[in-house]
């Protein structure tokens, strides 16, 4: 498994796209119980996505070292430009 910041992002992207398309396919389609499957698994992969990002922050800050081309963003606490959080 590749352990590079950037490879796992771009990965997990790609994993929650597929994700969020088959929510959105099957809540279209009337197909209730496979949205059900595709939101338990968009939950699941959330989770995994903070357990990573913990574990790779805390392996940076043992090293002591950011690369300049990563940086981390809490999107359960950042609201887009424009909408009003609640």
């Amino acid at each position: 498994m590749n352990t590079e910041p950037l490879s796992v992002a771009v990965r997990a992207i790609a994993e929650t796209r597929q994700l969020l398309e088959s929510l959105l396919i099957s809540s279209e389609s009337f197909r209730y119980k496979e949205a059900r499957v595709a939101l338990v698994s968009l939950n699941r992969k959330a989770r995994e996505l903070a357990k990573l990002q913990s574990r790779l922050e805390n392996g940076q800050k043992r090293r002591g070292v950011q690369p300049a081309n990563v940086c981390f963003v809490d999107f359960k606490n950042s609201a887009p430009k424009g909408s009003h959080a609640r």
